[in-house]
């Protein structure tokens, strides 16, 4: 998407010295014959270290050049052509600036010796009223001519012995316009085009040249130029039409980069992210803010050990781009279970037909394992003997057991007779952790 700026509406008729007292623009009359329909371009057309201003008008091709005190007048060309178009820039890639002139018909290059202006046809056909310019629009390192004429956009080339011709574009639109340069500022040139009711850029893929629209509306006859218009060290397409002048700006999308995390449920069996924590360097290259969202922000227990993908996406406020990040959970917390051991005293005593008097009878109660995933395998042991299932500790009786003797008590409770080991009571949650508990009977 292009972002349109309206620079100024030009100043009505009849106000010129308004609007210069306005904007505070001097003016100097570099020249002032009966000739009409000029085009202008500056550079050092004679390739003498000083800039001059090359005019082309019905006819004529010529260059100005100011001392510090006046202009003098040097003709470069005339002719019986008329409706130049000039540009100034190494066309034939020798090292040394030509002045290229569009005309109806030709494309003429014009070349100062230090003495002498010398003319090299670079295009001679049926079409008419071309605008030229001259810069690598291809991007192979070498400078083409650009021209734009009734229904074509066309790119010559000097090879050192002749110039060929590739089509950019060809259709129905007339009165082009165009310029060369990084209009979207992604480094590579393009070839910008004004015509009727279109703006229109062109870029070469090393094969063939792709379309994209910058603009379209009712305004006609556009001329069009490429530069750092406002200043802010990014490339912007100026354009003159009908009434108005108006400068697009190009908004390139923004990058998303992600990277994947890992993630810990809380006591609760829960967690958050934040779009933050998936960005890996996300950027827009135009350095428009960014807004960052996620699809995906919090995951339970039932994601655990099941890779998430979150989509990341990036804003500028007009574009927008995206990327996926995987998000793997983990739980890391231990289930948390109890035992307490409860001596039961005195002889005389029977508890769930356990002998009587039993001097070194013990009670151990366990404590109900809890989980922030949900039920725990409880297991009780003594001296390794293991038995359980689910958050009631069930225990069994070993008959092998040398130490004591050890037997289900009321639900929740291990009687222990004659045992001298360690209990240990140990909780394994759904995702493999463990929590442990001890008693000495």
């Amino acid at each position: 998407m292009k972002r349109l700026i309206s620079i100024s509406i030009g100043c009505m008729m009849g106000l010129s010295m308004l609007c210069n007292e306005m904007l505070a623009w001097d003016e100097n009359i570099v020249w002032h014959n009966y000739l009409s329909n000029n085009s202008v371009a500056i550079g050092d057309a004679d390739n003498d270290g000083d800039a001059e201003v090359v005019v082309g008008t019905n006819g004529y091709v010529l260059a100005y050049k100011f001392d510090g005190t006046a202009w003098s007048e040097n003709i470069v060309w005339h002719n019986y052509l008329s409706n130049n178009s000039v540009a100034i820039g190494d066309a034939d890639n020798d090292g040394d600036a030509e002045v290229v002139a569009g005309t109806n018909g030709y494309v003429l290059a014009y070349k100062f010796d230090g003495t002498a202006w010398s003319e090299n046809i670079v295009r001679h056909n049926s079409l008419s009223n071309s605008s030229v310019a001259i810069g690598d629009a291809d991007n192979d390192g070498d400078a083409e001519v650009v021209v734009g004429t009734n229904g074509y956009v066309l790119v010559y080339k000097f090879d050192g012995t002749a110039w060929s011709e590739n089509i950019v574009r060809h259709n129905s639109l007339s009165n082009n316009s165009v310029a060369i340069g990084d209009a979207d500022n992604d480094d590579d040139a393009e070839v910008v085009v004004g015509t009727n009711g279109y703006v229109l850029a062109y870029k070469f893929d090393g094969t063939a040249w792709s379309e994209n629209i910058v603009w379209h509306n009712s305004l006609s006859n556009s001329s069009v130029a490429i530069g750092d218009a406002d200043n802010d060290d990014d490339a912007e397409v100026v354009v003159g039409t009908n009434g108005y002048v108006l400068m697009y700006k190009s908004n390139a999308a923004p990058v998303a980069i992600c990277q994947n995390i890992q993630v810990a449920l809380d006591g609760n069996g829960q967690a958050t992210i934040i779009a933050d924590d998936v960005d890996g360097g996300s950027y827009d290259s135009d350095g428009d803010p960014i807004a960052l969202s996620i699809d995906i922000n919090s995951f339970d227990c039932i994601d655990v050990g099941i890779p998430v993908a979150v989509t990341l996406t990036v804003d500028d406020g007009e574009l927008t781009d995206s990327c996926t990040a995987t998000v793997t959970v983990v739980d890391n917390l231990a289930p948390v279970v109890g035992c307490a051991l409860i001596q039961v005293d005195g002889p005389g005593r029977s508890v769930n037909s356990m002998p009587a008097a039993a001097a070194n009878f013990r009670r151990v109660q366990i404590g109900i394992a809890t989980d922030n995933c949900g039920a725990a395998s409880v297991v009780g042991s003594i001296d390794d003997i293991a038995v359980v299932d689910g958050n009631v500790v069930k225990i069994s009786i070993d008959p092998t057991q040398p130490t004591g003797k050890v037997s289900q008590g009321p639900k929740g409770y291990i009687h222990i007779i004659g045992a001298t080991g360690v209990l240990k009571v140990t909780a394994t949650d759904v995702n493999g952790n463990i929590g442990t508990c001890e008693a000495t009977p």
